[in-house]
């Protein structure tokens, strides 16, 4: 035997226990949720909850006035609108509306929108063209210690230091990126996604039978009442026609209100979930049934949206957007959006405010509205010179300022 002696290899046992840990980043991995059912972005919008809320941020968003202005002595001055928002796209299919509709549907649902800034070389962009997220990639760069962006895997420098444009919400601390709503609320998508596929099958393939067969006697046993049931199947699929069964049969036809089952109720809280997600509430603004037996009226109608407009609409979306698109805009200048189309009340109430601007402008001295503004705001041209010459005031006195 040698001096040196081959030592023998130790058998190692290969662990296959697995952590909670490691199975819970293989479910997040899968985008599988509790509900059983798997949330990606292209599956979440089957939602109807998800997608009314998309397209309620997008279109309200996108159809509001969009106004740019500068500032003089201290004084807010309109000035016209830059040709970047009137007509961003060269695309003739991609409107300025259209155009902001994609980046709201991309921020509402990744949490990141992007845009190709057109003429950004030339130190003002000219232009704009959308960029899906999934065209996006960013890391870490260790060494320069900043987040780089790739698009299609080439490196870009977003704006003001290149010609990459990027609109991000919901961002955490330290980082750049948008989270990802979708991906933060897959569980509330996935169960509504589950409630909304038993709906589906509840009325199509049974949650529950039809109907029930009573025959008297004996009981048939299982072939034959298999059989019984197949003939009457066939008999009465895709048939109108009337049906024969012997003597002392009865069918009896089962209904169960989906309302027993507590679907309705299940589908109700989901919807309800969502719109807190992406709405911050506000469910019957995406055709949700008021909780708690409450109802949207005529009369609150004007409220409800002035509500969701300053507690959602505009602090989650409107102005950040606005901060967004001002960095895109010459030094001094900046956009905001005309909310007050939202909020344009009834023909009766609009006519009275009139009349309280026009009889405190008497009081004061001084045009609180022209006549003009107030034809603007209906859509109306401004008064002719024949018009003006018969427009004849009617003078008021203090006492009937607020009251008749």
């Amino acid at each position: 035997m040698g001096i040196f002696r081959r030592s023998r290899p130790v058998d190692q046992v290969e662990d296959r226990t697995a952590t909670l840990g490691a199975l819970q980043a293989i479910i997040d991995r899968s985008n599988m949720t509790a509900a059983g059912v798997s949330v990606t972005q292209e599956s979440a919008l089957s939602s109807s909850a998800v997608w009314a809320c998309l397209e309620l941020i997008a279109g309200v968003g996108s159809t509001l006035p969009l106004d740019e202005f500068t500032t003089k002595a201290g004084t807010q001055v309109a000035v016209n609108l830059s040709a970047l928002f009137a007509d961003p796209d060269p695309d003739p299919s991609i409107t300025a509306v259209a155009f902001r509709a994609q980046i709201l549907r991309s921020v509402a649902a990744r949490g990141n929108a992007y845009a190709d800034l057109l003429g950004a070389e030339m130190g003002q962009p000219t232009g704009a063209v959308t960029i899906h997220p999934d065209r996006v990639r960013w890391d870490w760069d260790r060494t320069e210690r900043r987040y780089r962006v790739f698009v299609d895997g080439k490196l870009r420098e977003r704006w003001p230091f290149g010609d990459l444009w990027h609109f991000a919400l919901f961002q955490p601390p330290g980082s750049p990126i948008g989270r990802n709503p979708i991906e933060v609320q897959r569980q509330t998508i996935g169960a509504s996604l589950a409630a909304q596929q038993f709906g589906a099958q509840f009325f199509d393939s049974g949650g529950h039978p039809t109907v029930i067969l009573k025959m008297p006697g004996a009981d048939p046993g299982p072939d034959e009442a298999k059989a019984l049931k197949a003939r009457i199947v066939d008999t009465t699929r895709g048939s109108r026609e009337p049906m024969l069964m012997p003597n002392g049969w009865e069918m009896e036809k089962v209904t169960i209100p989906p309302e027993d089952s507590q679907f309705l109720e299940t589908q109700r809280f989901g919807t309800e979930e969502i719109a807190r997600a992406f709405l911050g509430g506000f469910p019957e603004l995406i055709g949700s049934a008021v909780s708690a037996g409450g109802s949207l009226e005529y009369v609150n109608r004007e409220q409800h949206m002035a509500n969701f407009i300053a507690l959602s609409l505009s602090p989650k979306y409107l102005i950040p957007l606005e901060q967004a698109l001002s960095a895109l805009v010459p030094a001094g200048r900046y956009v905001k959006h005309n909310v007050n189309a939202l909020l344009r009340s009834d023909l009766k109430g609009r006519y009275e405010s009139y009349e309280l601007a026009a009889r405190t402008s008497d009081l004061m001295g001084a045009p609180l509205m022209t006549v003009d503004e107030m034809r603007a705001l209906e859509n109306l041209p401004p008064l002719t010179d024949q018009q003006r010459a018969a427009f004849v005031p009617r003078p008021v006195s203090p006492a009937t300022i607020g009251g008749r």
